[in-house]
């Protein structure tokens, strides 16, 4: 786990006069927007243990952290449905928020292991990034970050035509982050399904 602090380096010089915990809010909401927009985080997580009764199930997630997009599911190995919120009642997963998922039906059985794969997002309480994020993404995310506070009004370190610099640079490295997530070059693969005429 890369810190805030850890991007320091690359935001402070060219923001003279802000404050530290302005700076982690504005790392941490580009760092939100970045893994929103390109799905670079993505995990399998611990297996959770299914119980007798119980339908709703805690992701095994850090505080840190939130999840995003529920991708794919197996429950003592085999295939389980992802569902949609208007699929509820059918058989399969469903996520509830951001730290709970719900099973459809409810097991009658103990100790089946549930596996998620999910994408992952900061939340807005995280200290920083993973080391991976942070070694493939720093400047990107100091982008974003800059780009947040150089907007802000009457600041010493506000520069609007700069601002729209990093922005740009910001977006576009989301586009490209996103687009080699989509050729296989990243975590994630795309999901395709044929359709035929």
């Amino acid at each position: 786990m890369k810190l805030w602090s850890e991007f320091y380096d690359l935001t402070v010089p060219d923001l003279p006069g802000c404050v530290n915990p302005m700076i982690d809010l504005s790392l941490r909401r580009a760092a939100i927007e970045l893994c929103e927009g390109a799905e670079i985080w993505r995990k399998k997580l611990n297996p959770v243990l299914t119980q007798n009764g119980l339908s709703i199930y805690n992701f095994d997630i850090d505080g840190g952290q939130e999840v995003q997009t529920l991708k794919a599911a197996t429950l003592n190995g085999n295939t389980l449905p992802v569902l949609r919120t208007d699929d509820a009642g059918q058989f399969g997963i469903l996520c509830l928020n951001r730290r709970e998922f719900i099973l459809c039906p409810t097991p009658s059985s103990n100790r089946m292991g549930i596996v998620v794969d999910v994408v992952l997002k900061p939340s807005n309480t995280s200290i920083g990034v993973p080391d991976e994020i942070f070694a493939h993404y720093a400047e990107t995310i100091a982008s974003g970050a800059k780009a947040r506070l150089m907007r802000s009004p009457k600041k010493p370190y506000t520069d609007f035509n700069l601002a729209v610099s990093y922005q740009m640079t910001f977006k576009s490295a989301i586009d490209e982050a996103n687009s080699r997530v989509f050729m296989g070059y990243g975590p994630t693969r795309p999901r395709v399904r044929a359709n035929f005429l």
